[in-house]
């Protein structure tokens, strides 16, 4: 319910900034907002149609559990099995997709739990490289520790209803090693990206700038260059000199004598603007010279 109403509410503000509002910087950041929550709300509709499936459970035998934990060390270097917590886990080898190195992952089986297999296992990034934009995501189909299993949650929850032990985590390994750009929380050519601090767009890291006066990162197009010392800044640290109107950060401008605005150095002669100046100029020409008596 909540993911619709985000959605709702964005398409509404979208609406605004689109087509009554003029905001197209907005709009853009909006639209880019509204398709992430639109994955989420499908993702979600897509786990609660798969949940509400009903799979017959087979408890298996001592026997079929014994052969499953000896698959499970012909397929993992690292399993560890824990009687306290009745948990089985698993570690992955170190995973890349299309160039991102995601780190090895580690799959955790409740196995008490296989009657709710949604809420059965959890994946967790060992060496996380999340997404810049959502340090929860340690891979496309992750978030935190829940894995966005696709199109291949039915073959998960037909395995744990069966107690092939093995088969769910050779799955759930193979699903770690696809990416899937139709149904990932953060595509992977965003994944280095940051979001911008003026238009709010996400733009990879290396076309990023940073505002040397309060450290927010801004895109290329955002960024603003002192007329003066030429340091990038964001657009809430310049400011307009009131003579020439380049934009000039708050340490290079200076309050004029006479006018009290500010003015970069360029437009200042003897701490005043070359209004005020005039100003002068104009009220001594027309102010009658004193004649001394004879």
């Amino acid at each position: 319910m909540a993911a619709w109403l985000e959605c709702c509410r964005l398409r509404r503000l979208l609406d605004v900034a689109a087509n009554h509002g003029g905001f197209p910087l907005a709009a853009t950041q909006l639209r880019t907002r509204l398709q992430t929550a639109a994955n989420r709300l499908l993702l979600q509709t897509r786990s609660f149609a798969n949940d509400s499936a009903v799979i017959p459970i087979r408890m298996p035998s001592a026997r079929d559990v014994a052969d499953e934990i000896e698959a499970l060390h012909n397929e993992f270097d690292s399993v560890r099995i824990s009687r306290a917590k009745h948990t089985v886990d698993v570690t992955t080898e170190s995973i890349e997709l299309e160039g991102v190195y995601l780190g090895r992952f580690r799959i955790t089986l409740d196995w008490l739990s296989l009657d709710k297999p949604s809420r059965a296992y959890q994946v967790e990034a060992l060496d996380p490289n999340p997404a810049a934009t959502c340090e929860s995501y340690s891979h496309p189909h992750v978030d935190g520790e829940t894995l966005c299993a696709g199109d291949g949650k039915t073959a998960i929850d037909a395995a744990l209803s069966q107690g092939r032990v093995c088969d769910f985590f050779v799955l759930v390994r193979q699903i770690l090693n696809t990416y899937n750009s139709g149904s990932a929380y953060v595509q992977l050519d965003d994944w280095f990206a940051s979001e911008c601090g003026d238009c709010g767009d996400s733009t990879y890291r290396d076309d990023m700038r940073q505002c040397v006066r309060c450290d927010v990162e801004i895109c290329r197009d955002c960024v603003s260059s002192c007329g003066e010392c030429n340091d990038d800044f964001c657009s809430g640290c310049t400011s307009g000199c009131a003579v020439c109107d380049s934009e000039t950060c708050a340490t290079c401008l200076r309050e004029c004598n006479g006018c009290d605005k500010s003015i970069c150095e360029r437009c200042l002669e003897d701490d005043e603007c070359s209004e005020c100046q005039e100003q002068h100029e104009t009220d001594k020409a027309a102010t009658p010279e004193t004649v001394s008596p004879a």
